[in-house]
This record gives structure tokens, sequence and C-alpha cells, in this order.
């Protein structure tokens, strides 16, 4: 999975390098890290700490100028500059999608916690 760009609905004008393979959290500065992994997405600063699983997630969207992901009426979004060009961040929104899809294709049973 590609390595995951900072974002977040209040911190969505950073910069980072982005490589297609890790999925590793990035610092982000004083803003926290924000880190996409097998379970879903990480943001986490000094005052908070947001998991959301990917079935948590309804939709992922390719506006050009950013990645939206929606989940119920709220919004996380990564600006399109942190991607090193348009195949880059177009392969970031097909890999994330194809997690949203399995994962919503597999929660058939009640929520589990998130893992430790």
């Amino acid at each position: 999975m590609p390595r995951s760009p900072p974002a977040g609905r209040a911190i969505g004008y950073l910069s980072a390098d982005i490589s297609a393979h890790s999925a590793a959290p990035k610092p982000t500065a004083d803003l926290g890290i924000i880190a996409f992994g097998d379970d879903g997405i990480l943001y986490k600063n000094e005052t908070i700490d947001v998991r959301l699983k990917w079935r948590a997630i309804d939709a992922v969207e390719d506006l050009g100028w950013i990645v939206l992901f929606r989940y119920g009426q709220q919004n996380v979004f990564i600006p399109s500059r942190v991607f090193s060009d348009d195949a880059a961040r177009q392969a970031f929104v097909a890999a994330t999608a194809a997690r949203i899809k399995a994962a919503a294709e597999s929660n058939k049973g009640p929520n589990q916690a998130w893992p430790a």
C-alpha cells in the first residue's frame, strides 16, 4: 500500500515524501502523524487519537485537488500536492478504494475493538 501522506480534517495543508510501498506513519511537524494500514486510518497528535477502520469509511474520492475519505457526515482529506504526481495519487486512491470495498464485503459481524 502507498506510504501514508499527511491528512486530516483540519490538517489538509501539509507536505510529505510519498513512496509507493510503505504504510509507515510519517511525522507531520507539530501536527501529528497519519498512517494507513491493514486495519484502517490512524491520525494522532498530542491531544487526539483518531482511528477509523476501513469498514467505517463509506467512500474515497479523487477530486483532483484533494483525495477525500467520507465516513458518515464527516470527511478526512489529503491535499493532492503531497503526491509526487497524478499517477501516484490515482494509485493511492485505487489501493484505498480496494481496502474499503473489501472491508465492506467482510463486515457481516459485530464491530470489533481496534487492535492494540
